[in-house]
């Protein structure tokens, strides 16, 4: 989007973490005229249906091609996987990073896996990392659900179970140690139905995402620090075998 020259957008509101600047013209299409122009400027704003504006826009603008598009992506995609090659080795000291998480997932969760992913700054790296083949991604439109993963999980392991078609699929989902924290006593549920759910924590012993708002907003970082269990600790392996029937 930085590089474009101009940005038509359909049913979208933008926020703060949109990340715009603000001298690229946009045309901002939504039925809702409160929501046009409402938190980031736009140079042209369109009240209608993002449908029957999307049809009238195409037959007004035809059809173009550009030459060497195919080529310039293929650059980019080959400068963005040099980026998290390097990232992967960058730990910070702090574990196992985002980048090399994501990248090992790459290649164990199956293409038809259903990936329910949280808030948080777990997303952001989800959406930088995890090259995605075609499995289905659950996400809650970032409306603040924190804690959305896991119960999506469930959910989407419970839709596969009635449709013989989907038997089988897998559900792999991502949060927050803050996140699985919203919800963590679903555990109990996912073991009484035998779930067959693999849920991954991206556990830094904080609220990231609040903290990191505090900062931007030149605040003192306060109340953000968690005090976790063990997550692969011997004590939830056993709560969770002890209740599954032999």
């Amino acid at each position: 989007m930085n590089e474009s020259d101009l940005i038509i957008t359909f049913g979208v509101s933008f926020a703060n973490h949109t990340g715009i600047s603000d001298y690229k013209p946009i045309v901002q299409v939504d039925f809702d005229p409160m929501a046009i122009g409402r938190f980031h400027p736009v140079s042209v704003g369109v009240q209608a249906d993002v449908g029957v504006a999307a049809r009238a826009m195409t037959v007004a603008c035809g059809t173009t091609a550009r030459d060497g598009a195919a080529a310039e992506v293929a650059e980019r995609w080959a400068i963005w996987r040099a980026e998290k090659a390097s990232r992967r080795e960058d730990d910070r000291g702090e574990g196992i990073s985002a980048a090399a998480l994501f990248d090992v997932l790459g290649d164990c969760v199956p293409d038809d896996a259903i990936m329910p992913v949280d808030v948080g700054n777990n997303t952001y790296s989800f959406g930088r990392y995890f090259e995605v083949a075609s499995q289905s991604v659950l996400m809650s439109g970032y409306l603040g659900s924190i804690g959305f993963a896991l119960p999506a999980a469930m959910g989407a392991w419970a839709a596969t179970q009635s449709q013989p078609d989907h038997a089988g699929r897998k559900a792999v989902s991502v949060s927050g140690d803050g996140g699985l924290g919203q919800y963590v006593m679903e555990l109990t549920t996912a073991v009484k139905y035998r779930m067959d759910i693999t849920h991954v924590v991206m556990n830094n012993s904080e609220l990231g995402k609040v903290s990191k708002e505090q900062r931007a907003a030149d605040y003192d970082v306060g109340q953000t620090s968690l005090h976790n269990p063990s997550f692969d600790g011997p004590a939830l392996v056993e709560v969770m075998t002890d209740a599954l029937p032999v």
